[in-house]
């Protein structure tokens, strides 16, 4: 991540952040946790693979509790290129009283300070 920032010239303080759609929903364990997800709730992202593309794809975590896939892609996915475990936050989600997610959004943020000297 430090040598793109190089790459890229950014300022003193660089700050990105993207909202991602956790795509797969897993039902098996989001019966476990789904009442306790909320916004601004932190989840884990753990490397997975890449797709056809080439794009990091990683495993999205509550606790310990899978709740599905995220796929970091367009520059977002060039900060992250090599990371084996991130850490997010919930943007939103959709769900109904006593029924699994429908819909999950979180919120992946990058912020970079130039040393001076």
């Amino acid at each position: 991540m430090n040598r793109l920032l190089n790459q890229l010239g950014v300022s003193d303080q660089f700050k990105i952040s993207a909202i991602l759609k956790v795509e797969e929903l897993a039902d098996h364990d989001m019966i476990y946790v789904y009442h306790h997800l909320e916004e601004g709730k932190l989840i884990e992202l753990r490397f997975s693979d890449h797709n056809v593309k080439g794009e990091s794809r990683f495993k999205v975590f509550y606790q310990e509790f899978f709740l599905g896939v995220v796929t970091l892609s367009g520059i977002i996915g060039s900060f992250y290129h090599d990371e084996k475990l991130i850490t997010a936050e919930i943007a939103g989600l959709s769900k109904e009283k006593y029924f699994p997610l429908k819909a999950l959004d979180i919120r992946l943020g990058i912020n970079a300070y130039k040393k001076v000297g």
